[in-house]
């Protein structure tokens, strides 16, 4: 598998802990909490930013700032823990929503999200751009 990034991770648990995906997102939520928790223990740091994320699902700004300290917390956590490493990658693996695609590249990454009622004809992911990118029909 791809290595995860922070970007991919965030979008991902924002979805999940916003209820996207109705019981199947708020499963995918428990899941993951519960494992976590059952892992690291609920003291740290990984599964009380997960907390954090779950008290801010009313608003998007708060969301999102609290899934990619959440997301940063259990890739680090990952890094040290395989059985983390084995959860995260497996539940990624499983929720990450089709159309989403991320390249990552050293410590930047590019992060590409389709979804809901989006009519996509062309659709171009890329980190660096040097120059025009024309379509043609």
């Amino acid at each position: 598998m791809d290595p995860v990034t922070v970007a991919a991770l965030t979008a991902v648990l924002t979805a999940a802990a916003g209820g996207a995906g109705g019981e199947a997102g708020k499963s995918a939520w428990t899941t993951l909490t519960s494992a976590t928790r059952r892992i690291l223990g609920r003291a740290a740091p990984a599964s009380t930013a997960l907390d954090v994320v779950e008290d801010a699902t009313d608003d998007p700004v708060t969301l999102s700032s609290a899934a990619a300290e959440a997301a940063g917390y259990l890739l680090a956590g990952a890094r040290d823990n395989p059985d983390l490493a084995t959860l995260l990658h497996a539940w990624y693996a499983e929720h990450t929503p089709p159309g989403q695609a991320t390249v990552a590249q050293g410590s930047s990454s590019t992060t590409n999200v389709v979804s809901g009622t989006a009519h996509v004809t062309n659709l171009i992911q890329a980190r660096d751009v040097s120059g025009d990118i024309t379509f043609r029909r």
